[in-house]
């Protein structure tokens, strides 16, 4: 039994067919050094061994909760758990991911010193073989902030939910649940968490290993990568009913994400999708006011003008080739 008055930690994971990996992520959590916490898994339509083996936790870890549902994505899955919810705080885990060791109860102190509504970290990269890649920090100094003067910086950061503890009175107050975009749904729900926030602390040791599989849908490539301008305007939305008008931050925003999904559209496997896709990301690019772009994205926007100046070259067949073999061989990442 905790100690009274020990703060409890909800992780919520979606689960699909993820059978492989499903024992090293689920143990993960419940090998750490905090022993408050429940653990909510949602399978969302398997047809793998994953039932059978939620089951077989279930029955061997009372602080195991297991919802079943027929396939309905990760974003209904999630809101799922945030509904079920009874912990003090959120973490959300993929089923293929796993966390470091004992780094619960340093995050949890660090929301509790500080009251910060969310606490963020570093994480790593793993690939399916188990070898580590690069490292990714949060590009902020380690610390607590308010989080309405250093919105822009954090709109910034990784909008990857897995390195982060988050307040459930936050999500729950203000109904921050998960939208169902076929792409960048962290994005989305990332951006949104930062409207309501008030404090965010930043710690930058590795709190999550974020395992990079060849077919997952970060790593694939179609036109519905599109569907990142609709998240992120879905959020600008919202600050805007809010009260919150921020052409700065959503600009630099767009900019960010819009330029990693402009270099996957080499790699669509259908020239007439290739070719539709880079023409909408051109359209998007025009409408952001270069006066508005931060210093360091300034080159970055010179690159861009060029990569749509030899628009026929950078979706050809031989370029999309080349692209494939590098991609191949920078699967860590």
């Amino acid at each position: 039994m905790p100690e009274k008055g020990i703060k409890k930690v909800s992780f919520i994971m979606p689960i699909y067919n993820a059978g492989l990996y499903l024992h090293q992520s689920i143990d993960s959590i419940l090998n750490q050094d905090y022993s408050n916490i429940e653990v909510i898994l949602i399978d969302d339509g398997s047809s793998d061994q994953s039932p059978e083996i939620i089951r077989t936790y279930v029955e061997e870890d009372k602080r195991i909760i297991a919802i079943f549902q027929e396939n309905n994505g990760a974003p209904s899955a999630r809101n799922k758990g945030i509904k079920r919810a009874t912990g003090d705080y959120i973490q959300f885990i993929d089923s293929d991911d796993y966390l470091a060791e004992n780094v619960t109860t340093k995050m949890v102190d660090a929301a509790e010193k500080t009251g910060s509504d969310i606490v963020m970290a570093a994480y790593d990269t793993v690939n399916e073989k188990g070898e580590y890649g690069k490292t990714v920090e949060i590009p902020i100094p380690n610390g607590t902030y308010d989080t309405e003067q250093m919105r822009r910086r954090f709109s910034q950061a990784t909008s990857m939910l897995g390195n982060k503890l988050i307040s459930t009175k936050m999500i729950k107050d203000n109904e921050i649940y998960y939208s169902s975009f076929p792409q960048a749904q962290d994005l989305n729900h990332y951006i949104k968490l930062l409207l309501y926030s008030q404090k965010i602390t930043v710690l930058n040791d590795v709190v999550y290993h974020y395992r990079v599989r060849s077919g997952s849908i970060s790593h694939s490539f179609s036109p519905v990568i599109i569907h990142t301008i609709n998240s992120i305007e879905s959020a600008e939305e919202l600050y805007r009913q809010s009260g919150i008008k921020d052409d700065k931050l959503f600009t630099n925003l767009k900019f960010k994400h819009y330029t990693f999904q402009l270099q996957k559209i080499p790699q669509i496997d259908d020239i007439k999708d290739r070719h539709a896709t880079f023409r909408v990301f051109k359209e998007e690019f025009k409408k952001l006011n270069y006066d508005l772009l931060f210093p360091e994205f300034k080159k970055q926007h010179l690159f861009n003008r060029l990569k749509f100046l030899m628009g026929p070259l950078y979706t050809s067949s031989i370029y999309r080739k080349y692209q494939k073999n590098k991609a191949k061989k920078n699967i860590v990442s």
